[in-house]
């Protein structure tokens, strides 16, 4: 018998053990601003401003079987990443079911653990529209510019150190972070990988701490 206080090291499984078992984000960064995502719940205004949300939800596979219900009543299929970026969107208002009415999927890359990304091709009036999450290294491997305060601008190397610092720093803090782009033309055609690609920000997701 082993005495507790002479215990140095304890292993126990973490997910759904000392953890709630749920995704949820915590953090959204873009090349602007850094934002704890309640304090975006709070500010529906923010969420026009967070392009990354709309990818979140549109570059996505996990599927509401009751849509018209409430969304707290949602019942929601598919990777717990991908249920909580579609239900973080649809907490600011931002629904997937809705943009897949106004920007219809006609081609994917899906994601795959070798490749670390996933890539959706959409089809928005004239212009075709591809969007792409994934790791963060990917993310900015694949892309060219960034959005930086309303303008879209060369992603030099500069700003690639800064956000490469910021990614690193949610994950020394024990949250899943995920990269997102997009890109739009009339002619854009889905390649596997993307090139040329507009960076939009990060998200950090969490897996809570149980109660006690």
């Amino acid at each position: 018998m082993v005495a507790l206080w002479s215990t140095s090291i304890i292993c126990t499984d973490k997910t759904g053990t000392i953890t709630e078992g749920v995704m949820r984000v915590s953090r959204v960064i873009t090349a602007d601003e850094h934002y704890d995502f309640r304090r975006v719940v709070q500010d529906p205004r923010m969420a026009e401003r967070l392009l990354l949300l709309k990818i979140a939800a549109l570059c996505n596979d996990a599927v509401v079987e009751n849509p018209d219900d409430e969304l707290r009543h949602w019942r929601v299929l598919g990777n717990p990443t991908e249920v909580a970026l579609l239900m973080a969107a649809a907490q600011v208002g931002v629904r997937a079911d809705e943009l897949n009415r106004l920007e219809p999927r006609v081609d994917a890359i899906p994601f795959r653990s070798e490749s670390k990304y996933m890539v959706t091709l959409h089809e928005a009036g004239r212009e075709r529209r591809l969007y792409c999450k994934g790791s963060p290294e990917h993310i900015l491997s694949f892309s060219s510019t960034v959005e930086m305060a309303g303008r879209i601008r060369p992603l030099d190397a500069a700003v690639r150190r800064r956000l490469t610092a910021a990614f690193e720093e949610l994950s020394r803090h024990g949250l899943r972070v995920l990269g997102l782009a997009y890109r739009r033309a009339a002619d854009v055609r889905i390649h596997d990988p993307p090139q040329g690609m507009t960076f939009a920000g990060f998200i950090g997701l969490k897996d809570p701490l149980r109660e006690g």
